[in-house]
C-alpha cells in the first residue's frame, strides 16, 4: 500500500460531488500570481498540499504521514458513508457512527485547510503558553499508548520531536473538540436541495460559512455539499427560515462568503463562475475584512435575522 504524500484538505470523494458521470473533472481556480488561473482537472489534482499533515521528526516514512492516513482518511471514509445515507434517505443519519462521523468531517474542514494548519503549528512553535495549556488539558484524551502518563513528563522528554508531535496532537484535538462537536450534534440539521439554482454552489479550501460563536441563539454553520446541495445547522429554526426566505440570493451569498474565505483554490462544476470568482478571490489581506475574527482566525458571518434570548 502506497504512503499518501499529497494530503487533501478537500477530499477527493467530496470534490467528486462537483463532477458528473460524463466528465469526472472539476474546474479549479487558483491565483498563483495576480492573474486567475483556471484549469479543468481531476479531484486528485486539486485541493491538496504535499506533506500538509506530515510529522517530519518521525523516521519511519509511514509514521510521518500517520495524521493523514490514520486520522484524516478514516474521517473522510465515514463522511462519505454519511453523505451516501443522506442522499438515499433524505434525512439526518440515526446511526451514531454516521451522525458523529459527519460532525467530525465538518469540523475537520474548519481546521484542516493550509491557513488553519499553519496557524496551529505557529502557535506551538511560538511556545504560546495558552496553546500549551490547551494541549495539557486535553492530553489524556490525545496521548498514545507509548506516551508518558502526564503532559509535563511529555514536555520534559527529548525535545527533538516535541514540537512536531505537539502540533499533530493539537491538530487532531481541535478537530475532535468535544465541546464544539457536541454543540454541532445538538443543532438542527437541514440538507437543502436546489432543483434549478440560479447560482450553482462553489467549494473552496475554507468552505464552511459560520457565525461568530456557534452557541449563540442565532448561531449557524453552512457547508456546500455539492453544486446543488447545502448543509445548514442552526440553533433556532427561525434562522433557517430566514436563510430560506432569501431565495436565489442565498446561493449567491454562500458563494460570496466561501470565495472571500479562500486562500488557495476554488472548485466549481462550471467555468461560468470565472468573473464572479475573479472579483472576490483575494489570497491575502483577510485580516482587513470587517468579518475577520482574530480569535477564530477566519471570516465569520451574520444571520439574516437578529434574535434575542
Amino acid at each position: 500500500m502506497s504512503i499518501p504524500l499529497d494530503h487533501h484538505y478537500l477530499p477527493e470523494f467530496f470534490q467528486r460531488r462537483w463532477t458528473t458521470e460524463a466528465d469526472p473533472r472539476v474546474w479549479r481556480f487558483t491565483r498563483p500570481y495576480r492573474k486567475l488561473d483556471v484549469k479543468k482537472v481531476y479531484p486528485s489534482q486539486a485541493g491538496f498540499e504535499t506533506g500538509l499533515y506530515s510529522i517530519p521528526s518521525r523516521s519511519d516514512p509511514a509514521a510521518k504521514q500517520a495524521l493523514e492516513s490514520g486520522f484524516m482518511t478514516p474521517i473522510d471514509t465515514t463522511a462519505a458513508d454519511a453523505l451516501n445515507y443522506i442522499q438515499q434517505h433524505g434525512k439526518r443519519p440515526e446511526d451514531p457512527r454516521l451522525h458523529n462521523g459527519w460532525t467530525r468531517f465538518v469540523m475537520s474542514l474548519i481546521y484542516r485547510n493550509p491557513r488553519a494548519i499553519a496557524h496551529l503549528r505557529r502557535k506551538v512553535r511560538e511556545n504560546d503558553e495558552a496553546t500549551w495549556a490547551d494541549i495539557e488539558a486535553r492530553y489524556d484524551a490525545m496521548k498514545g499508548p507509548d506516551d508518558p502518563p502526564t503532559y509535563r513528563e511529555y514536555r520534559e522528554a527529548d525535545g527533538t520531536s516535541l514540537t512536531d508531535e505537539s502540533e499533530a496532537k493539537l491538530i487532531s484535538s481541535m478537530i475532535d473538540n468535544a465541546n464544539i462537536g457536541t454543540q454541532l450534534n445538538n443543532m438542527h440539521w437541514r440538507f437543502v436541495e436546489y432543483d434549478d439554482p440560479k447560482h450553482s454552489l462553489l467549494l473552496t479550501d475554507d468552505p464552511v460559512m459560520m457565525s461568530n460563536g456557534l452557541r449563540k441563539l442565532d448561531g449557524f454553520l453552512i457547508l456546500p455539499v455539492g453544486p446543488r446541495t447545502m448543509f445548514i445547522a442552526v440553533n433556532d429554526l427561525r434562522v433557517f427560515a430566514a436563510f430560506s426566505s432569501q431565495g436565489n440570493r442565498m446561493q449567491r451569498a454562500i458563494n460570496d462568503a466561501v470565495v472571500r474565505q479562500a486562500d488557495h483554490q476554488v472548485i466549481a462544476s462550471e467555468e461560468s463562475h470565472r468573473a464572479f470568482i475573479d472579483k472576490r478571490f483575494n489570497t491575502s489581506m483577510k485580516e482587513s475584512n470587517e468579518h475577520w475574527s482574530g480569535a477564530m482566525q477566519r471570516l465569520t458571518w451574520n444571520a439574516p435575522i437578529v434574535l434575542t434570548p
